[in-house]
């Protein structure tokens, strides 16, 4: 990620504003639940801990960057991204489970954050049309306002599975 990144940090004029678009994920699991934004982040908790610490490789080196070369940074940390087209993780798994592949996800309790790809572009268009946002207002959690438990995925899943012979809804 921060590879990826460095490739765009030439070309960042000081003063102008870089919206980089990371994860959630770096923010980790919380104790209490309370995800915002201005959790400290801690990627080591989030389950699959090495991408999230590769992402926030890549903010710090922004951060650096930004001090550096004297650009405005902005961070939008997305949940798990979705889009009626079934694009990402989402659309991935439904696309097994139309293939007659389905996954069992445990915790069956588990509760999931998403955030709609519409949600995300609405977000990122308000932050560059606010051209006066404070530097303690340079990180958002961008996620719908509900959760979905591993359950309620699962039954999601079985309802986008092809019917077998003599089966009915």
């Amino acid at each position: 990620h921060q590879g990826a990144t460095s490739v765009f940090v030439p070309w960042i004029r000081p003063g102008a504003l870089f919206l980089h678009i990371s994860s959630a994920s770096v923010l980790g699991k919380s104790k209490d639940h309370a995800l915002g934004n201005r959790t400290t982040p801690n990627p080591r908790t989030f389950p699959s801990a090495a991408y999230a610490l590769a992402k926030l490789e890549a903010d710090q080196y922004l951060q650096e960057e930004a001090t550096e070369r004297g650009f405005r940074l902005m961070f939008l940390r997305p949940a798990v991204v979705y889009s009626p087209q079934g694009a990402g993780m989402v659309g991935t798994v439904l696309k097994l489970a139309k293939r007659g592949i389905s996954l069992k996800l445990y915790p069956r309790t588990a509760r999931h954050h998403f955030c709609d790809m519409n949600l995300l572009v609405e977000v990122a268009t308000r932050v560059i049309e606010r051209n006066d946002l404070l530097p303690d207002r340079s990180s958002f959690v961008v996620a719908d306002p509900y959760t979905v438990t591993n359950r309620q995925l699962d039954d999601i899943i079985q309802r986008s599975k092809p019917l077998q012979k003599g089966q009915h809804l």
